[in-house]
């Protein structure tokens, strides 16, 4: 049998000496962005400009007015006749005394709101004077804050102790109490 040949897989090392050199990595600059220019003196003057044209529009708007003064013409005419005006004529009429008039009639509406000058909070309770009576024939005594209803549903209470005189079913005794 013939003998087998050696394959080699791997290439046996060898000796390169000064061949070898260290690899220098090439890399390659990362590429400059342009920065970003921002032009400041033209969005400041357009700002300006909008502005400026707001505050016109706001000081024209706000602060608008108009004044309207009207004056008829006038004549003085001194006469010792009577004369008639009418509205259904058009031209002076000499002979029947007449001349033409027009019926005026003037309606002005206005509207103004005005502000509150101040305010004032009245912080007392509401009083009065109630009559009290008593049928029985004792004096009946009722203390501080006797609550009373009235027939509207209002309810009062008493500010002090209050003694009723005494009374009977035919005349009870009573008490007005402020």
């Amino acid at each position: 049998m013939p003998s087998p040949k050696k394959v080699l897989d791997i290439i046996p090392p060898k000796d390169f000496g000064s061949k070898i050199r260290a690899i220098e990595l090439k890399s390659k600059p990362k590429p400059k962005r342009d920065p970003i220019k921002i032009p400041i003196l033209k969005i400041s003057l357009v700002l300006l400009v909008m502005l400026s044209i707001g505050g016109v529009l706001t000081l024209h708007f706000v602060f608008q007015r108009a004044t309207i003064t009207i004056w008829p013409d006038t004549e003085e005419i001194r006469l010792t006749e009577i004369i008639v005006v009418a509205t259904e004529i058009e031209e002076i009429n000499i002979e029947e005394k007449k001349i033409p008039g027009v019926a005026l009639s003037f309606e002005k509406k206005v509207t103004q709101l005005f502000d509150a000058t101040g305010s004032e909070e009245n912080a007392t309770k509401s009083q009065g004077s109630i009559r009290i009576f008593n049928e029985r024939p004792v004096v009946q005594i009722l203390i501080l804050n006797t609550r009373f209803v009235s027939e509207d549903g209002f309810l009062f209470r008493s500010t002090k102790r209050i003694e009723i005189p005494a009374g009977s079913a035919n005349e009870p005794g009573f008490l007005d109490v402020a």
